[in-house]
């Protein structure tokens, strides 16, 4: 066990260690509700707005300059609601976040918003979470059940198979960068894990998983993890799924949270924690290994 580890699985370079020692100043998050919608550029920016703050702010957080806090931004297009959604792509930062069929890109360069991009094909509401696939497509898994997928250089949505559970604030989706997209439903509901087949349009619980809530994570390499926090518990829970088994560890990691641990992970294996309730905001150094900025940004 490495030193200020508290656990440490897997071998080689193919590992999670977590938590590990907490680094230095962290400021306050924004906002203190679990309706919030965050997303990296994976080596220093994080980017945040929380609908609670009753107004449009947008916010952004330089990893290597904690003092600095978080810097207001061009204000968002459109006041946030339950579910928001952020993801960046080349450059950009793409929103869904009012209750309406809204979507819009933000230019990380300028620091504008652009006017409205083609609609979404359904409304967002209770629920959303936007997956960068890296190249030119961005999907959108929204208001229940609705999956479908945007293209970039096109402007267009199409729509695909919807999955099982219905999404939830805190949902999240993570891309294995070849032809599955793994995801979690978010909120207080109970679900396994699924996995998402790209080529085929379809959609599978993961053998071997559990029902939880967290936030699912991959690495790279044999693991997928799912991490969360349930109940008031300061007790974070790590499933580890290699495809046919799911194995669950406990770790006390001394910050209670309410049902949910959302976190952002960052291409050198850094691990940022939102509370979901309160503006704990929280960096843990090297709890995974080094990751591919490609399934960062997924």
């Amino acid at each position: 066990m490495a030193s200020g580890d508290i656990l440490r699985l897997g071998v080689g370079d193919d590992y999670i260690s977590f938590p590990s020692k907490v680094a230095g100043y962290m400021p306050v998050a924004p906002g203190a509700n679990a309706e919030f919608g965050w997303t990296t550029d994976g080596t220093r920016f994080i980017y945040y707005a929380d609908k609670n703050e009753g107004v449009n702010s947008f916010r952004r957080y330089d990893v290597t300059n904690p003092n600095a806090g978080w810097v207001t931004l061009a204000p968002l297009p459109a006041v946030g609601a339950y579910g928001l959604a952020l993801k960046y792509a080349d450059g950009f930062i793409y929103y869904v976040g009012a209750s309406n069929q809204g979507f819009y890109r933000y230019e990380i360069a300028a620091n504008t918003w652009s006017a409205a991009l083609a609609n979404l094909l359904v409304a967002q509401n209770n629920g959303c979470n936007l997956l960068w696939d890296g190249s030119d497509t961005i999907y959108a898994w929204l208001t229940g059940t609705s999956f479908t997928k945007y293209s970039i250089s096109g402007n267009v949505w199409t729509a695909l198979q919807g999955p099982t559970p219905s999404v939830s604030g805190g949902a999240n989706m993570v891309y294995d960068g070849d032809d599955t997209i793994y995801y979690q439903s978010g909120g207080s509901a109970s679900n396994p894990v699924y996995a998402y087949s790209i080529s085929r349009n379809v959609h599978s619980a993961m053998p071997g998983s559990t029902s939880g809530v967290g936030s699912v994570y991959f690495p790279g390499g044999r693991y997928i993890y799912r991490l969360s926090t349930p109940g008031a518990s300061d007790v974070l829970v790590i499933d580890r799924y290699t495809g046919t088994v799911n194995t669950a560890y406990n770790v006390t990691i001394g910050m209670a949270n309410n049902y949910v641990t959302r976190v952002l992970c960052m291409q050198d294996g850094s691990v940022y924690t939102k509370l979901a309730a309160g503006t704990g905001f929280f960096k843990n150094n090297k709890a995974f290994k080094p990751t591919p900025k490609s399934l960062i940004l997924s």
